[in-house]
């Protein structure tokens, strides 16, 4: 069977084989990319299931024939029963992408949400490395130009000092 290009529509042709054939295949279906035709289709098949299963109990019968399912053919081929089916498979098919739909977004939304809180996590903990670093920069600096006790003395706001390219004269009171 020749593959149909995406948007490229083939009606169904009519297939005359038999008095029992029924065309309601023929009739549902627009084409051979016709989702809703098809789910429609199903429908159909669904009902004609229902109608027979209650057709042996009506008839008291264990087999239904050919000649017993002509008034639910003629029945489902008309036209209003096809839109019917139609509108029942389109409505189905909305659902379902709907439905899948909600759930790509939560899913997607989901995985944004993770990874933005990861995101700024990571911001966070790279600030608090680069602020950690600073410090320990500034305290050996710090170290380098004073003495010890004078740089414990500053980081615990006990003396104020003002670097100044000046040099420095040590103070023995910040001790």
């Amino acid at each position: 069977m020749k593959r149909l290009k995406i948007g490229q529509k083939k009606k169904h042709q009519k297939i005359k084989t038999s008095e029992h054939y029924n065309e309601i295949y023929s009739n549902i279906l627009d084409d051979d990319n016709d989702v809703i035709g098809r789910v429609a289709y199903s429908i159909y098949k669904k009902d004609k299931l229902v109608w027979i299963e209650e057709e042996k109990i009506k008839q008291n019968k264990t087999i239904i024939t050919n000649e017993d399912l002509k008034p639910f053919h003629n029945f489902a081929n008309r036209p209003t029963e096809i839109l019917k089916y139609k509108k029942e498979a389109k409505e189905i098919i909305d659902v379902s992408l709907n439905n899948m739909m909600i759930i790509w977004l939560r899913d997607t939304s989901k995985k944004f949400k993770n990874n933005r809180v990861k995101e700024i996590t990571n911001g966070v903990i790279r600030t608090l490395i680069i602020l950690l670093i600073v410090n320990i920069l500034t305290f050996f600096l710090l170290i380098y130009k004073f003495n010890f006790e004078e740089v414990i003395a500053i980081y615990r706001n006990k003396a104020k000092v003002i670097i100044i390219d000046t040099p420095i004269i040590k103070n023995d009171s910040l001790k």
